[in-house]
């Protein structure tokens, strides 16, 4: 449920009819058009019968600009560029260098995770439904009949004069928990920032030295287990 949990931090297209379609339209071509990206968030998931019994919770960082990448994802951050990828484990207090993406797969990040075109052409032919609605002065865009059984239901929170995300809340079987009962995912996401990226954002350095394919640990990680796979 975890990794499902991390790779929905960046799922932000769905199909919806009407208006709904208009903006869930707006919300693809705002994220396709920037190619730098910043942006916090806060995840908690608790059982739907029982609130406050909080299951999991975790904050991220995220930044995009291309094909490079970072994230800090509870005690686990990733480092992406085009001479490596760098896992950090802190909790096992390991790091991973592993090679940058193959030629085929070295396609722009931003578009990868932001071009949306061909799975809003896959929730329509699924059938997805989608409705607007207007909490007090919030904007939502509530969507049932995923494809996925075990997903009841995404409602996804934004801004409708910037178009960005501010919640996704979701409403799913979790196996892990007991597959009787729902449980419910909440993201919420904040602190965007679309300017310039700093030139340490997706620096390996301030972990590890490369030298070619030689990786060695900085003076400040050494209690860290480094493994090479380049």
């Amino acid at each position: 449920m975890r990794v499902l949990l991390l790779c929905l931090l960046h799922v932000t297209g769905l199909f919806a009819q009407d208006r709904s379609w208009e903006q869930l339209q707006h919300l693809c071509e705002t994220y396709a058009r920037q190619r730098t990206m910043a942006f916090q968030t806060r995840l908690k998931m608790y059982t739907a019968q029982q609130p406050v019994k909080v299951l999991d919770e975790l904050q991220a960082v995220c930044r995009v600009n291309g094909r490079r990448f970072y994230a800090q994802i509870g005690p686990v951050e990733i480092v992406k560029n085009s001479h490596c990828q760098l896992t950090i484990d802190h909790d096992e207090k390991i790091m991973v260098v592993a090679p940058a993406d193959t030629a085929a797969q070295q396609g722009d990040m931003t578009t990868t995770l932001m071009d949306m075109g061909k799975l809003l052409q896959d929730m329509k032919e699924w059938g997805v439904k989608a409705r607007q609605v207007l909490r007090g002065n919030d904007t939502w865009l509530e969507l049932t009949g995923l494809p996925d059984p075990a997903m009841q239901q995404c409602n996804i929170q934004y801004d409708p004069q910037t178009f960005l995300i501010k919640r996704v809340w979701m409403k799913a079987m979790d196996e892990t928990v007991n597959a009787e009962e729902a449980v419910i995912v909440d993201i919420a996401y904040s602190d965007y920032r679309l300017s310039t990226p700093e030139a340490t954002w997706f620096n390996e350095g301030r972990f590890v030295r490369m030298n070619g394919k030689q990786a060695v640990l900085q003076p400040s990680w050494q209690q860290y287990t480094l493994i090479n796979q380049l």
